[in-house]
């Protein structure tokens, strides 16, 4: 949840700021591939690694309605765009968060008009309450309350979702769904899905977190998929409150807003707070910026669009706060305003293999530095920019990095609009209902009959559990090459281990083509899903939107392994695993790379009681875009090692952008004695603590830059750490670049060959499990 999530500021002083401004010759600009979607369309060699990373393009079906769901109009909503439908809609809410409660509230085809607002007030069981539409071009929500109120408020609740509905403000509403919590709720709120909707003609469309008395600060963790924002007057989604962070858009829409996603607005005078990150998606004619943000924290837009807004990147002037923004493999074409990215804080700032177009006759800047205090940092590799001197900064203190920018022809960049993910069609399939609370004996049947039909030519039958409570104390076996879907009604279903020891409690035997998703499952003692046999030429395992225990997988040498939006992921152990991509993780815990492992992760976050988060022996990381606070005093945890160590490490590291909240100064990086194959670039690194960083000794090469950290206790005297190691060599800093470069961004779902594993897992809830999952390529 991010019980301290929250920002500071600092004090900044100039005499201790230092000037690094590269004016070397531009490196040659990578070949032209696959990579980097619709930026500027370049693959990126990584040495030593066998396998790409894959950005992959998520494809669940749309599954149900199931007996189990309740119906909207059976309750007594008419839905005609004419009745008032507010105080059934509301009744049937409320029978959501009741005790022997349905999972899914459906909404049929039609307009459902309210009056005044919609709210979801948790109760202690309030786990997964999802409202689900027809589709958005059928099943609409219309406001006709009054000037800006919110159409829904969700006031607590965990992992709530919201799928398939038009949400229309009538250019009166405030919000579309708000999510803030009040603390004195039973259950905080936090990692809410939207999926496949639309908000139009209001404020802002999606609210996480809200500020001011009596609000819970927390609403984290949300997943925005394939959602439309059109005309909203402030902001499509906006973050809200200091705990408000990892928010995480894919693949959406935003036109004609004011703002695509922002941090700029909360409830009252105060301005919001928070994080979110941006993935594959499209802004159109933002006439504010396609992203704003006021209060610092970590921020990120990969592989997106932008096409006539007025800004890309906004960051208002924030004197000596740091923020860990990247942009990396956008596309962006003739802003209104010659500054396309417009920074205002002390960064660091990140581009990374961007295209701007400045529109026809604008000149330059287009990256303008303008904080009002000292030493923004700006890291700049491999971007094109049509116009000359692209980037400004506003005095000698900032230190600008730029290796292989370059100047091209308008004509030079493409202008093709990115082909987004339409709403998946409701396929029909043959469903297998088990009785609610079941034995495991009776869900194993259940199972066994979906393969039997599978064998005889069903599509991907369904195994369907109501919500309720389910015990096993026999292992679930779904059969190897059998497509079928295991589903609940959202984390309301629930299964628990009655034995104290064995598992796992569902085995996918591989090769496996199983879907298995909106479950809770409590395995104590066991794992709670094992995947064996699952490494075949062209496989993949796919997890979005999970909260899980610790992952471990071992000998992936040909399945990837793909990760995204994953609210949790307590632990990960990878031994002999070639492609491994985790995109968005809330609870991010202690990692272990062996056996030449190959991992990018990126917008992370962890805080705990543990104070050792990596452990590396051998293999290829990136980590970039994370926040660590190890051994946190609301945690209870104490200061004992390094968070990074380096010690015997055979294989490169590269941590971007990464803020380190650390209880003693000396206990961030320590890299110890390394070897001839230790290679490390720690960038854009920020630290409330003094000397965090050792670059230690031995025949490896580590490099520091672009950190800043406290001159004495404290952060009121913040300033820029001098660069060490490696120092000027271009090239080590590219190549240590490269993993996170070369990235590939589907633009279509993949479909893996036949013979080859092919599972996903989606939105299940495992954190109680001694292991999340375990995946092997043995039996």
């Amino acid at each position: 949840c991010g019980c301290q999530k929250c920002g500071g500021a600092s004090d900044l002083s100039a005499t201790d700021n230092q000037v690094v401004q590269d004016g070397s010759t531009p490196a040659p600009a990578p070949a032209p591939g696959t990579g980097t979607g619709t930026g500027t369309g370049t693959v990126t060699p990584v040495p030593g690694q066998t396998l790409s990373l894959k950005a992959s393009m998520e494809d669940m079906e749309a599954i149900g309605p199931f007996a189990s769901w309740r119906n909207a109009k059976a309750a007594g909503a008419v839905a005609d765009g004419r009745a008032d439908d507010t105080a059934a809609l509301q009744r049937a809410i409320d029978a959501m968060t009741a005790a022997d409660k349905p999972g899914v509230l459906h909404l049929p085809a039609g307009t459902y008009r309210i009056t005044s607002s919609l709210a979801v007030n948790a109760s202690a069981t309030t786990y997964g309450l999802s409202i689900v539409g027809d589709d958005p071009a059928t099943t609409r929500i219309v406001w006709d309350g009054p000037a800006g109120g919110a159409m829904l408020v969700v006031n607590g609740g965990f992992q709530p979702s919201f799928a398939r509905l038009t949400w229309d403000g009538r250019g009166r509403a405030g919000y579309g769904v708000a999510h803030w919590w009040l603390a004195d709720g039973p259950l905080h709120g936090g990692s809410a899905e939207h999926a496949d909707e639309v908000f139009t003609d209001m404020e802002i469309g999606i609210q996480g977190g809200r500020m001011g008395d009596g609000y819970g600060q927390l609403d984290s963790e949300g997943q925005v998929r394939r959602v439309k924002f059109v005309r909203n007057s402030k902001a499509g989604l906006n973050v809200g409150s200091w705990n408000a962070l990892n928010w995480w858009v894919w693949d959406s829409q935003f036109v004609d807003c004011a703002r695509g996603v922002s941090n700029k607005f909360t409830v009252g005078a105060d301005s919001g707070a928070g994080s979110f990150f941006v993935y594959r998606s499209l802004f159109e004619r933002s006439t504010v910026a396609d992203a704003e943000i006021g209060n610092t924290a970590t921020f990120a837009i990969y592989a997106s669009m932008s096409i006539g807004s007025r800004r890309f990147f906004q960051s208002e002037r924030m004197g000596l706060n740091t923020s860990r923004q990247t942009l990396q493999g956008n596309r962006v074409l003739d802003t209104t305003d010659p500054v396309a990215v417009y920074a205002g804080n002390l960064g660091p700032l990140s581009l990374i293999d961007n295209e701007f177009r400045s529109a026809a006759g604008q000149g330059g800047p287009v990256v303008r530095l303008d904080n009002f205090l000292v030493g923004t940092d700006v890291l700049s590799v491999g971007n094109k920019f049509t116009v000359a001197e692209a980037i400004a900064p506003r005095d000698g203190t900032n230190r600008v990095v730029s290796i292989g920018d370059r100047s091209v022809e308008r004509g030079s960049l493409a202008s093709t609009r990115p082909s987004l993910p339409p709403t998946p069609v409701r396929a029909a399939r043959q469903v297998f209902e088990v009785a609610k609370g079941a034995s495991g004996a009776a869900i194993q049947a259940a199972i066994d009959a979906a393969a039997q039909a599978a064998a005889a030519g069903a599509v991907n039958p369904i195994v369907h559990l109501p919500a309720g409570s389910y015990d096993l104390s026999r292992t679930l076996v779904v059969p190897a090459n059998t497509r079928m879907t295991i589903a609940g009604d959202s984390v309301s279903t629930e299964i628990h281990w009655a034995l104290s020891t064995g598992g796992p409690m569902i085995r996918l035997a591989g090769p496996s083509l199983a879907t298995v998703r909106d479950l809770r499952l409590n395995g104590q003692l066991s794992a709670a899903i094992g995947i064996d046999r699952a490494d075949q030429d062209g496989g993949r395992i796919l997890l979005v939107g999970n909260s899980m225990g610790p992952v471990a997988a071992t000998g992936l040498a040909k399945t990837r392994l793909s990760m995204q939006a994953n609210t949790t992921l307590a632990a990960m152990n990878l031994g002999g695993v070639a492609s491994a991509l985790s995109l968005g993780a809330g609870g991010f815990g202690p990692l272990t790379l062996r056996d030449n492992s190959q991992l990018l992760m990126s917008d992370n976050w962890y805080e705990g009681q543990q104070t050792r988060l990596f452990t590396l022996e051998s293999g290829r990381l990136t980590y970039r875009g994370g926040n660590m606070a190890p051994a946190d005093p609301v945690h209870g945890g104490g200061a004992v090692e390094p968070v990074i160590t380096l010690d015997g490490f055979r294989g490169s590291a590269t941590f971007l952008g990464i803020e380190m909240t650390l209880q003693d100064a000396g206990n961030g990086v320590r890299a110890g004695q390394t070897t001839a194959e230790t290679k490390a670039l720690f960038a854009g690194i920020k630290s409330n603590q003094p000397r965090f960083f050792d670059g230690g000794s031995g025949a490896g090469k580590v490099k520091l830059m672009l950190a800043k950290e406290p001159l004495g206790s404290g952060i009121a005297s913040l300033v820029s750490a001098p660069a060490t190691g490696a120092a000027n060599d271009d090239s080590f800093v590219l190549e240590m670049l490269a993993q996170s470069r070369s990235v590939e961004w589907e633009s279509a779902p993949a479909t893996a060959p036949r013979g080859a594993t092919d599972v996903r897992l989606y939105r299940l809830l495992t954190a109680d499990s001694a292991v999340g999952l375990r995946i092997t390529a043995a039996p």
